[in-house]
This record gives structure tokens, C-alpha cells and sequence, in this order.
């Protein structure tokens, strides 16, 4: 229902009166009625929801102003009306807030950035409402005969992923569009912290996009976002181990099942494409007999994914409408788009020339040639020493054997001392050209 502030409060007035003089709609009697229309009416006087089309201070001050003073007159005449709602609404309070905006792109850009403003819990918070929200209306026939790769076949589905996608850009756009060095660090350690309560309130999916911007390319590349404190850098890098895609998402599915959560879609999605992919739809080649094995474990998968409550989070969380509907609408912008940002801030710095740097490699490769020569005229000098000492050695031992007398023993162990030590001067030769660097 789309009206003015004062079409609205007429309505409700006028509908009231309509009951009471011709009778109430439904067979119900007049104190049911009164008690609904009366709840109806505070929570109307109390939570308005203003819509505007342009994001303008003027503009959105005057409608604030007006629906203001429409909902005071409301609750005054409707007071006069009947007693149980001057009881009821006598304690509304008519706060001046909850303004819905739909915002044109270019507004939405600069709007965006005041996201930034609110604090780690308020932004994981208005995050996981809207996963939440996107997740509960993913319809289980998706998942089903891999339906998830036609979008036309899973649009809830896409939509889902598409805001997730977004949130990892969000994150990126966010840490490069800070004004300064520093506000680019504090942003980034926002976003960790941002992570880890995601984390701690079991939203895995947006935990995990946060931390795809974090470790993007135009993000990790960046050096001025490396001075992080150590315990900061100790968390991130738990929260990478937790999530790691190693060995199936092991360390991922050991926490994993729990019933109010929001889970990584893209490890369902995995899992069925496994399964599908790995196990044919018949036992038998005239195609007559169903594997039913493979549609147990397709229907494993779905029934645990049909489990989760993401629901319950609405219970717990309070939704901060201004926050929450920029959070909503986020944009997606290209990796190029994305990358280039990063450059303008730390461009790519080349010192040298093509022909410097082949300059220095051709010198290189001089001094290679020449240490290589040196290396190869010292072992040819030991090579030229080894050849004579075995020759020497070989002269020694012919001798030996041409002057071979039985009787002079102390000769013999004399010209067989000589061979020994021509033969250790040889195997010392040796060790030195195995022990020669080659390099």
C-alpha cells in the first residue's frame, strides 16, 4: 500500500468508523477487532516506513516532518474514538526515524561509503539478515539435476550468490577508496574483525566473502597493508586455515552442521556436481534400472542443506533500515576495474630497461664463462698431476716385480712402502678433484 502520510492515517480512521457504524467484517466480535486495530495502529504510529525515490536532505527532512505529525493526529483521533485505543496508544511513542531509500547509482556509490561509519557488529549484523533472508527463499528443486547452472533454472539461487559476490567487492572498493595510507589499514583491519564476528555468529558464507576481498589480488598486493599487529595477522590467517578448500573443505565440514547458520553454498554445490558428475544416473546400459545409490547421496546433501534455519536470526538481530538497505543493493565491479584502483595506488615501479637488464645479463654470463674456465684449467692440472702418479706408480710396481727376491725381505718391504705411498699420493689427487666446486 503506496499513499501519502495523511491518505494513510485517513484510511485507517475512516476504515474504523466504516466497522463501527455498519458492523465488523469476519463475524468477529467488536473487543477482537478493537484489540487487533488498536496493536495495528501503534505499530504504525511507532515504526513507519517512509519511501523516496532521490536521496535529498530537503526533500526527505519535509516528508519526515509531515509523516510526523500525521501519525500524532492518528493517535490523537483514534484515542477519541474508543477507549481501549486511548489505553493502547496512549503510551505510542512517535519516534522520528525509519526512512527507506532507493537510491539512483550514483548516489548509491556515495552512500555506500557511509557504511564505513557504523561499527564491526552493526555491519556483520545488517550483513547476515540479508543472507539470511536470501538464503531461506533458495527453493530445494535448485539444487536438483544441477539446476544451479542455468540461472534461469535457480534464480533465487542467483541472487543469493550474486550478494555474495557483492559483498566480496564491496570489501575491495572499500579498503581501496580510503583517503589515506592510514584510513586504507584501519579498513582492512575492520574488515578482519568484521570476519571474525561473522564467524563467531555462524554466518560461514559471508565470513568466507569477506575474506575474498581481503586476500583479492588488488588488496594482498598492496605493501602499506602489511603492518598489521601480529595478533590481528594470527587471526586472519586462523580464519584462512579454517576455511581452506584443502582436502574437501575438511576443517570447514568439522564445524559446519549446525541448524541455525549460513552455510558455504558453494560446498553444496560442489558436492552435488561430485556426485552427480561421478555416478551415472542407471546401474544398466538399456538405462532401465535407477542408480539409487547415487540419488541417496544427492538427497543426503539436499536434506541437510533443508535443515538449516537461517530464520532464527531475524529473532535475534534488529534490523537498522539505513544500513541494512545499503547493504542490500551492492555493486559488483570488475576485476580489471578493481585492479586498476590498486595500481593508481601502488603503481607497478620498473628501474630498469629492456636493455639494462639485458645488459646486466650478458655480464652475467661473461663472468660465468670466465670463473667456469678457470674451474675447468685447475681440474685439468690435477687430472695431468693424477695420470703421472699412476704412471709412477705403475713404474714403481713393475720393478718390484722384475727385482722380486724371496730372500732379501728387507728390500721388499721397502719398494713395497714406495708403491704405498705413490698410491695415497694418488687417491689424495683424487679427493681433491672430487671435492672441487662445479658450480
Amino acid at each position: 500500500w503506496i499513499c501519502e502520510p495523511d491518505e494513510f492515517s485517513k484510511a485507517i480512521i475512516d476504515v474504523w468508523k466504516t466497522w463501527d457504524e455498519s458492523g465488523f467484517p469476519f463475524g468477529y466480535p467488536k473487543n477482537v477487532v478493537s484489540e487487533r486495530f488498536a496493536n495495528f495502529a501503534k505499530q504504525y504510529i511507532e515504526n513507519p516506513i517512509v519511501g523516496i525515490q532521490i536521496w535529498n536532505t530537503e526533500k526527505c527532512t519535509v516528508l519526515r516532518q509531515r509523516e510526523i505529525l500525521h501519525r500524532r493526529q492518528t493517535q490523537l483521533i483514534l484515542g477519541e474514538l474508543h477507549p481501549y485505543f486511548k489505553k493502547t496508544l496512549e503510551t505510542a511513542k512517535v519516534r522520528p526515524r525509519t526512512v527507506s531509500i532507493t537510491l539512483t547509482n550514483e548516489e548509491q556509490k556515495e552512500y555506500v561509503e557511509e557504511i564505513m561509519t557504523f561499527g564491526v557488529k552493526e555491519i556483520a549484523s545488517q550483513i547476515t539478515l540479508i543472507q539470511a533472508k536470501l538464503f531461506e527463499k533458495i527453493h530445494l528443486d535448485e539444487l536438483m539435476d544441477k539446476n544451479w547452472e542455468n540461472p534461469e533454472k535457480c534464480p533465487k539461487l542467483t541472487v543469493f550468490t550474486n550478494h555474495s559476490n557483492g559483498i566480496s567487492s564491496w570489501v575491495i572498493i572499500s579498503i581501496l577508496s580510503g583517503k589515506d595510507i592510514r584510513d586504507q589499514l584501519s579498513r582492512y583491519i575492520k574488515f578482519i574483525k568484521i570476519a571474525d564476528y561473522l564467524h563467531s555468529i555462524k554466518n560461514f558464507n559471508s565470513c568466507v566473502s569477506v575474506l575474498g576481498g581481503i586476500d583479492s589480488a588488488p588488496i594482498s598486493r598492496l605493501k602499506r597493508l602489511k603492518g598489521i599487529p601480529d595478533s590481528l595477522q594470527s587471526k586472519l590467517e586462523k580464519l584462512k586455515q579454517l576455511y581452506s578448500p584443502l582436502n574437501g573443505y575438511r576443517t570447514y565440514r568439522s564445524f559446519a552442521k549446525q541448524v541455525k547458520c549460513i552455510p558455504l553454498v558453494g560446498v553444496y554445490l560442489r558436492d552435488l556436481t561430485l556426485i552427480s558428475d561421478g555416478n551415472a544416473k542407471f546401474i544398466n546400459e538399456d538405462k532401465s534400472i535407477i542408480n539409487f545409490d547415487r540419488m541417496k547421496l544427492i538427497a543426503d546433501r539436499v536434506l541437510e542443506f533443508n535443515q538449516i534455519n537461517a530464520s532464527l536470526y531475524a529473532q535475534e538481530l534488529t534490523p537498522i533500515p539505513t544500513l541494512k538497505s545499503s547493504l542490500e543493493n551492492l555493486k559488483i565491479y570488475t576485476e580489471d576495474e578493481l585492479y586498476e584502483k590498486s595500481l593508481a595506488i601502488q603503481p607497478i615501479t620498473i628501474t630498469k630497461s629492456p636493455e639494462q637488464q639485458l645488459a646486466e645479463l650478458q655480464d652475467k654470463f661473461e663472468r660465468y664463462k670466465s670463473e667456469t674456465q678457470v674451474q675447468f684449467d685447475t681440474l685439468q692440472s690435477q687430472l695431468e698431476k693424477l695420470q703421472e702418479q699412476l704412471q709412477s706408480t705403475d713404474t714403481a710396481f713393475t720393478n718390484y716385480k722384475e727385482k722380486k727376491d724371496p730372500k732379501s725381505s728387507s728390500k721388499t718391504k721397502k719398494e713395497l712402502n714406495n708403491i704405498k705411498v705413490q698410491l695415497l699420493n694418488a687417491m689424495l689427487l683424487c679427493d681433491e678433484l672430487i671435492a672441487e666446486p662445479l658450480e
